[in-house]
């Protein structure tokens, strides 16, 4: 069945890692896919975007000016090319599509600078592998998680595709209010996109009761009395439980109340989100956690009680970050940006291969192609010679220049192609087999 619900995002930025980009490497992911199926239910334009880096091109130490500016360019027009056979998918599905690769030497700002500058509706990216230490540590992901303007949505290279989703709700400081004024717009972003993917979505509440206070009667197991007033303050001890656990409850219900859910289906969690969001995910099953992020400075981030990191570097599934953008950054950029130029329109090449490449052999001289791109455009190229030539059997005069030897030069040309791929693989299996006897 298909859903009626429709996405507000109209706009959507997909980072795409450079590592992505590789000729050798499938253009399809995890992250294609998923940035293929927000855009279709919200019909939203999409912008495949990526920032090149080469350590040894950051500082022109051996080699003149002319040389490293060369090389950035290259790298950057290669990039774009590659972005422009992956927007085919998009195009495919009837969605306007741009692309934009740059060489930048830091590429967290360069990210920063494109979410401020383009304000797209939502941003998706592939979630890296980090471990979470205390906030002491930076990296790209959790810089765009405190700093974009925009919601950020990382995506999970081991979910292969999303069936389920969680909605978590509560602060991560325990002084703070328990349920805050963002939970609501967290949910409302929540509850319109699983609503548009007809995914099931879970309202979990992770809560850390009052300082001083261990557990109450109600909103969470009890774990046995409480410690932090002396025994002649017993009666205070139950007072205390007593009006936390009410205002607690009011306040869930109050916001159940709100999207006309039914509180008891509230899971509910006691602990610091940081702690207990990863493993209830975990034991729900879902392939994606929806909750909200602040931004934050470095040093905020290492004295104050947060959980967008750590859930992003614990959880087993993908995250979406539904920003405040009150207080987010516009980094200047200390270096000019190099912008890639594509050296060909690759979907006119698809549409007709032979007026961009002119022979078959440019086709595999063209090496920033992916070898499923290259064949893809041989096989076009092949399909049209043998449709003239039907044409002309059938007494429809040719049009164009004949190419009598045309199939034989691209079949010769495909075999080639298959045999690099074939030569490739065995080198990639060596590779991976000395590795192997490496580490044993």
């Amino acid at each position: 069945m298909n859903s009626t619900a429709k996405l507000n995002w109209q706009r959507i930025l997909v980072v795409i890692p450079p590592e992505r980009l590789d000729a050798k490497r499938p253009a399809d992911s995890p992250l294609i896919e998923r940035a293929l199926r927000v855009a279709r239910q919200a019909a939203a334009g999409v912008e495949l975007f990526t920032v090149c880096h080469e350590n040894s091109l950051e500082q022109k130490l051996f080699a003149g000016d002319a040389e490293v500016e060369q090389r950035r360019q290259e790298l950057a027009d290669t990039a774009v090319t590659r972005l422009d056979e992956i927007g085919l998918a998009f195009k495919s599905a009837g969605l306007s599509v741009k692309t934009e690769a740059l060489w930048h030497a830091d590429a967290t700002d360069a990210i920063l600078h494109k979410v401020a500058t383009a304000a797209p509706d939502l941003v998706m990216a592939e979630s890296q592998e980090h471990n979470y230490i205390l906030g002491i540590s930076a990296n790209t992901d959790w810089t765009l998680v405190r700093h974009s303007s925009s919601p950020v949505w990382f995506v999970s290279p081991k979910v292969a595709a999303m069936s389920s989703a969680m909605t978590a709700i509560g602060s991560s400081d325990a002084d703070d209010e328990i349920v805050a004024a963002h939970d609501y717009h967290v949910f409302e972003v929540a509850d319109q996109l699983t609503k548009a993917l007809e995914m099931p979505n879970t309202v979990v509440h992770a809560y850390q009761v009052p300082v001083g206070v261990r557990s109450y009667v109600g909103y969470a197991p009890y774990m046995g009395p409480m410690t932090a007033y002396p025994a002649a303050d017993k009666s205070r001890q139950s007072e205390r439980r007593r009006e936390a656990a009410i205002e607690h409850g009011r306040m869930v219900r109050k916001f159940a109340d709100h999207f006309d859910l039914d509180a008891d289906d509230i899971e509910l969690v006691q602990g610091l989100p940081a702690d207990v969001l990863p493993s209830t995910a975990r034991k729900l099953g879902v392939e994606l956690v929806i909750m909200g992020a602040r931004n934050l400075s470095r040093w905020q981030r290492v004295t104050q009680a947060v959980a967008a990191e750590p859930v992003l570097a614990e959880a087993e599934c993908d995250v979406l970050f539904v920003k405040d953008p009150t207080g987010a950054e516009v980094p200047k950029l200390q270096e000019q940006p190099v912008e890639g130029a594509a050296e060909f329109d690759v979907e006119a090449a698809v549409l007709d291969p032979r007026r961009v490449f002119g022979t078959p052999a440019k086709i595999l001289e063209a090496d920033h192609l992916s070898a499923a791109m290259q064949k893809r455009l041989l096989t076009l190229w092949r399909q049209d010679i043998v449709a003239e030539q039907a044409a002309v059997n059938e007494g429809i005069p040719a049009v164009g220049r004949s190419e009598p030897d045309g199939i034989r030069e691209l079949d010769a040309l495909l075999e080639k192609l298959e045999q690099r791929r074939d030569d490739d693989q065995s080198v990639a299996e060596l590779l991976a087999r000395s590795r192997a006897m490496v580490t044993v």
